[in-house]
């Protein structure tokens, strides 16, 4: 059984409260925007408490720029929205908190139309902190997360094809100045996509992402990286049925010897995905840290039915479950799905389903002791908004 909560958005409705109870940052439904226009990519939380979002926003003189987005604990948006870009379009991917502000990476456009990956830094109200830094050869190239490493510098990590016709992996390291970029990029002919970095012990990092087999994303397969200080990698698994498309989403780490990864899964060319979450196992050799003496996949769960669906997040709650974010398409509608699940793919409670009539889609999920936030997109005719959503840590709404 499904639990659907619907909602309708009036254009141009904003969030503003004039009475305010605590009770008020528990639950709530907010958007966001302009009257062109927003798409959502990631929300995090601050260390006040409050919330910021990243997306890419239609602006009425340049294209598209990257916007950025703060609220209190209750949802309310606090100052302007920020915009950053230039005379071309700009796109948001990933937004990362570090010791003194946030990162954001993505891609922007330069006078010869072929996107650069681009990494933005700014203080915890917006401002930006130094210069954007831009990076890219004669094509296309696009950065999807970033961190800080314990060094002071910091990683991002995505896709080139100025190596080649094909996208290759990114991995472009910085110091602490942003200054002395080292890049690290598959010149092979592997064409690999990495969509998601995170820490798992000093010095060293995991990367994953899709791969592509032969061309085609009907073909393809779920990558996972292991990444040293100094950039320099190894590819420690790949993951799925080759004769399938494997389209990453998401990766988390439960402990020292266990990740879980979130894909879409589908049949070949068949428009019906699946949300698919593995559990991948490694071991570290003891002697040699900087080696993986094996990694492989534990389990691996089918979580949805036959109907459309697309994983768009994960991420772990305070007692150790896994929170899965997707999209589900029925019809010509579209609603932003939420579930709970335990290590083995058991399901605890409903299936949460937000939205009504028309395009809701998902972006990215957090969790905190209080619940869980949800960021999508609620599209009204060729227009659409930011949708932030608190729920209670079942998923709940409202009581």
């Amino acid at each position: 059984m499904r639990k659907l909560v619907a909602f309708l958005l009036i254009p141009f409705l904003f969030s503003c409260e004039k009475e305010i109870s605590e009770k008020q940052s528990d639950y709530f439904l907010k958007f966001y925007g302009t009257y062109m226009s927003d798409i959502a990519s990631q929300v995090r939380e601050l260390p006040d408490g409050g919330y910021v979002i990243t997306g890419t926003s239609e602006t009425e003189s340049r294209g598209t720029d990257i916007s950025l987005v703060f609220t209190d604990k209750y949802g309310r948006q606090i100052g302007e929205t920020k915009y950053f870009g230039n005379s071309w379009d700009d796109k948001s991917n990933g937004l990362d908190i570090y010791d003194e502000g946030l990162l954001i990476s993505g891609g922007t456009s330069n006078s010869d139309e072929t996107p650069d990956a681009v990494l933005i830094q700014t203080d915890f109200s917006g401002n930006i902190v130094g210069n954007i830094h831009n990076y890219g050869g004669v094509n296309n190239d696009e950065a999807y997360a970033s961190i800080q490493k314990d060094d002071g510098g910091f990683f991002f990590v995505g896709y080139t094809n100025s190596l080649s016709s094909s996208n290759q992996l990114y991995i472009v390291s910085y110091d602490e100045n942003f200054a002395n970029p080292k890049v690290s990029a598959n010149e092979s002919g592997i064409q690999i996509a990495l969509k998601n970095i995170l820490k798992f012990r000093e010095n060293q990092y995991f990367s994953a992402g899709t791969r592509v087999i032969g061309g085609s994303i009907n073909s393809s397969q779920i990558s996972i990286l292991f990444i040293n200080e100094a950039g320099n990698y190894v590819v420690a698994g790949d993951f799925g049925d080759p004769l399938k498309a494997n389209e990453f989403a998401s990766m988390v780490q439960q402990n020292d010897s266990t990740l879980f990864v979130l894909s879409t899964l589908k049949e070949g060319s068949s428009t019906v995905g699946k949300l698919n979450v593995r559990k991948i196992v490694y071991k570290l050799d003891p002697f040699n840290p900087g080696k993986i003496l094996y990694m492989k996949e534990r389990e691996n769960f089918v979580l949805s039915d036959n109907a459309i669906f697309n994983a768009n997040d994960l991420t772990l709650n305070k007692d150790g479950n896994l929170v899965v974010l997707g999209t589900k398409t029925v019809s010509l509608d579209k609603k932003i799905v939420l579930m709970i699940v335990d290590e083995s793919g058991n399901k605890i409670g409903e299936t949460k389903e937000f939205g009504s009539t028309g395009e809701q889609t998902a972006s990215s999920v957090i969790c905190s002791d209080e619940g869980i936030l949800i960021l999508g997109n609620n599209k009204y005719g060729e227009n659409s908004m930011f949708t932030l959503i608190k729920t209670d840590a079942q998923g709940n709404l409202w009581e």
